[in-house]
């Protein structure tokens, strides 16, 4: 500790209009212990930061006397660079980025669930070390929720806690969270596009419109799951999925690749699935040559994209920033889901050997 803090909490207690009888007593010391920390002769105990910083109700890190902007400027950049690396499928390295960024910044809440959400990602060599691996983290999410009251902190460790939960079994803690999270009409999302104002309200209405439409192709894709038993037959969740290809490309027109690519093919080709499953060879063939032809539209892209769909008129889709767990090109992950035994029946086609 510097002597910043010496002056921070000399300086915040005479704003307060309290005396130094009177903050010792709110913290549990004496008198003679807040002076000497005023007189930068003493510190306070580190553990006693967080119930200074929550007296004073600011962040340890204003106490401490970091600049919090400048930290927050850092972190992003620690981020991006992890995120450079997972995107091109080298986990390895983006798990070293984050380490270290947490060793310079060990309270730094979102490297902590960045690497949380990394780790939860990676592959692991057998079930007891991913075991390992959930457990440990579900104490430090659960920590997080306890003392933070960052909104967007909270919402992200809360995401992560459901999965992790769900992972164990532990289906009532995650139902639980679930339920206490904010309704769609109700996220900060929806509201700030009333708060804003000129370009910054556009451009934020455009990416409530890209979440939205994101959002609800996942919602379509869990009721359209060929593995889920909920009720519906299987040419209806072909059908429901087909819906939601109709939706992206009803808003987006041709530009529907644009952003969505990497999953706008994968849908289609999960559509294909189901089509092959049914023994319907050439509508299986239709949705698996529209993903291939998607899949090779994406990669075609430059790094920025400008849609020109009204939606999203003059909004820049930036492809540097798409985080996927795999290096290589779209087209060779499409090649790759061909290898699935469902189209085992289709091998003899010419038409499916020329997309392989």
């Amino acid at each position: 500790m510097s002597i910043s803090i010496a002056k921070t909490i000399k300086t915040l207690r005479a704003r307060k209009g309290i005396t130094q009888e009177e903050l010792a007593l709110h913290l549990g010391v004496t008198s003679q212990a807040i002076s000497k920390w005023e007189r930068n002769e003493g510190y306070p105990d580190i553990t006693m930061l967080p119930m200074i910083a929550n007296f004073f109700e600011i962040s340890t890190d204003e106490l401490l006397g970091v600049d919090v902007s400048k930290k927050q400027e850092i972190i992003k950049v620690i981020i991006a660079n992890a995120n450079s690396f997972y995107q091109h499928g080298d986990l390895s390295n983006a798990r070293r980025v984050l380490e270290d960024g947490l060793t310079e910044y060990p309270n730094a809440h979102r490297l902590r669930l960045e690497l949380i959400q990394l780790k939860y990602e990676s592959p692991y060599a057998n079930r007891v070390e991913k075991d390992a691996v959930i457990a440990s983290s579900i104490v430090i999410l659960e920590r997080i929720l306890n003392e933070s009251n960052d909104s967007a902190i909270r919402n992200f460790a809360t995401a992560l806690l459901i999965r992790h939960y769900r992972y164990q079994g532990q289906h009532q803690k995650a139902l639980a969270l679930a339920k206490g999270q904010t309704d769609m009409n109700n996220s900060s999302t929806i509201l700030l596009c009333d708060l804003m104002e000129g370009d910054e309200r556009l451009r934020h209405i455009q990416h409530a419109v890209r979440l939205t439409l994101e959002e609800l192709n996942g919602l379509f894709s869990r009721l359209g799951d060929y593995t889920f038993e909920n009720g519906y037959t299987l040419d209806e969740k072909i059908a429901i999925r087909e819906l939601a290809i109709l939706v992206n490309e009803t808003v987006l027109g041709d530009e529907a690749h644009i952003g969505f690519g990497w999953n706008y093919w994968k849908r289609c080709e999960t559509i294909a699935q189901g089509y092959a499953m049914k023994g319907d060879a050439d509508n299986a063939m239709m949705w698996l040559e529209k993903a291939a032809a998607i899949a090779c539209a994406h990669d075609a892209l430059p790094e920025q994209s400008t849609y020109t769909v009204l939606p999203l008129k003059g909004c820049v889709f930036d492809d540097t920033k798409t985080t996927k767990n795999y290096q290589s090109s779209e087209r060779e992950q499409f090649r790759k889901r061909l290898q699935n035994d469902v189209y085992d029946t289709l091998r003899n086609d010419s038409r499916f050997q020329n997309l392989t």
